[in-house]
């Protein structure tokens, strides 16, 4: 896995996570 992508899903996930909040 690639860092970048790695990244990437992360900070997609916090995305989500804050918006669901």
């Amino acid at each position: 896995v690639h860092t970048e992508e790695y990244l990437a899903s992360l900070k997609s996930s916090l995305t989500v996570a804050i918006i669901i909040e």
